[in-house]
């Protein structure tokens, strides 16, 4: 499998938690010049692939012209196998009637919306544009359009959250015509307005009752876990993002965007718009893993995943035994797990490849 990642790094507005790389755009000037910089890097990368995913920024902030320009590029350049996905990444305010008829006529078959909350208090706080009313229009839309295959973006653990807040938008998100439910955790990213504002996240014990509630209210309706932060009903699994999980190969466009060549190599566009467009291969940065970095990103990312870590003849001691369980030779994260995936990676590397 071999992905292609394509980042749009245009908003309308700054959303004050995210840590992506964007820039709002002062005239439609800079947006062409982008454009025709990024078919270079596409023609570069032509070539077959089983994924493509349009990320940002926020995609759907072009115009429909540009939409059309860049689906050209793609379609001239990039060949997918008849089994593809193709994601495009919408902000909700900009979905309208001519975009979504312009993605299905260029052969964009899964949509990811960003929700990130039913309580429209929230979406203030989060500097989101739109409400939860516009929400239910959208989905309207889309699902009379013919899309069969959408995701929303839910965010959890606002320090003003409740359990019974958080569990009623996990219900009533589920009545929404989708297949899949990111759930992402709000960290309060370096560099953001809300690490300045010292925005708070709610305290632990409430955190773990959230974690445990998304399984409990999301299998119930269908939707299953299959990576720590993604649930979906069986057969809409997110294919390109498993191809980053699963280490496979990838290839990424634009400013900020990332590539992997298994098993040790990665290199990263620049985060600046202006360099990238001055030369992108100039400022680009390169990685090459040595083994145990390799070993430690196999373990974090399997762990990440429902399937977890394959590895023979192996006892959990009675420290890990609360967190993760082991059986038919992989390692699998307990719910309690999930909130410290990072450091049970780190020691069960040592524990596995330097026998500690």
């Amino acid at each position: 499998m071999i992905g292609f990642y394509i980042h749009i790094p245009f908003c309308k507005v700054n959303c004050p938690y995210c840590s992506f790389y964007k820039i709002i755009p002062k005239n439609k000037k800079i947006i062409q010049t982008f454009l025709k910089i990024l078919e270079y890097e596409i023609e570069e990368n032509s070539g077959f692939y089983n994924t493509i995913f349009i990320g940002g920024g926020t995609p759907n902030f072009l115009e429909n012209n540009e939409l059309i320009q860049l689906f050209e590029i793609i379609h001239k350049n990039i060949r997918l196998d008849n089994n593809y996905e193709w994601t495009i990444e919408l902000n909700p305010e900009l979905v309208n009637l001519d975009k979504l008829l312009i993605f299905k006529d260029y052969g964009i078959n899964r949509l990811s919306l960003g929700v990130q909350s039913l309580n429209d208090n929230e979406l203030k706080f989060y500097g989101r544009l739109h409400r939860k009313k516009d929400i239910y229009r959208k989905m309207d839309l889309i699902e009379k359009i013919g899309f069969d295959n959408v995701n929303v973006d839910i965010i959890f653990g606002l320090y003003s959250q409740t359990i019974e807040e958080f569990k009623k938008t996990l219900e009533e998100i589920t009545k929404f015509p989708i297949t899949h439910i990111s759930t992402y955790l709000l960290t309060i990213e370096e560099g953001t307005p809300f690490e300045k504002l010292n925005v708070k996240l709610l305290d632990e014990e409430k955190l773990e009752k959230m974690f445990l509630i998304r399984d409990e209210i999301l299998d119930k309706f269908g939707f299953y876990r299959y990576e720590i932060s993604n649930y979906a009903k069986k057969g809409f699994e997110c294919k390109h993002n498993l191809i980053y999980w699963k280490r496979e190969n990838y290839i990424g466009v634009g400013p900020s965007a990332s590539s992997f060549i298994k098993p040790k190599i990665r290199y990263k566009n620049v985060e600046n718009i202006n360099l990238y467009i001055e030369d992108y291969k100039k400022y680009r940065q390169f990685e090459i893993l040595d083994d145990e970095q390799i070993k430690l990103e196999e373990i974090y990312l399997s762990l990440r995943l429902s399937d977890g870590y394959y590895v023979e003849n192996f006892e959990l001691d009675e420290l890990l035994e609360p967190y993760l369980e082991y059986k038919n030779n992989r390692i699998k994260l307990k719910p309690k797990g999930i909130m410290i995936v990072d450091r049970l990676a780190i020691e069960l590397a040592f524990k596995i490849f330097f026998k500690s």
